[in-house]
């Protein structure tokens, strides 16, 4: 896949959305988790940790773990709670959180 044409920034901006879909906590965790690699050219850094991610066998699994990394590892603001629509989603993703990499059920 993709080894005969360079791609621009907002090629890779693209295959990064499909990969990670960061506008939502569901939009993430629905983004595709099989593609593993696109073929033998160099890959930025950050579409490469998703393509690692995607290595999971466990699929629900890699996608948890792109929602906790897309969404809470880095600037976390407690208001970003707040956003999480329905109310009734809020404890079930606090408790994902809780939980981490571990298996959680209520997502």
């Amino acid at each position: 896949l993709f080894d005969t044409n360079e791609l621009s920034e907002t090629g890779w901006n693209h295959i990064s959305r499909l990969l990670c879909d960061k506008t939502s906590f569901q939009s993430t965790y629905a983004s595709n988790h099989a593609i593993q690699q696109l073929g033998s050219r160099p890959t930025p850094p950050f579409i490469r940790h998703y393509l690692m991610l995607n290595r999971n066998e466990d699929k629900l699994m890699a996608g948890r773990i792109k929602v906790i990394d897309a969404h809470f590892a880095k600037n976390f603001h407690l208001h970003h709670l707040g956003e999480i629509r329905p109310a009734g989603l809020l404890p079930r993703t606090l408790r994902f959180v809780q939980l981490g990499y571990t298996e959680c059920d209520d997502f």
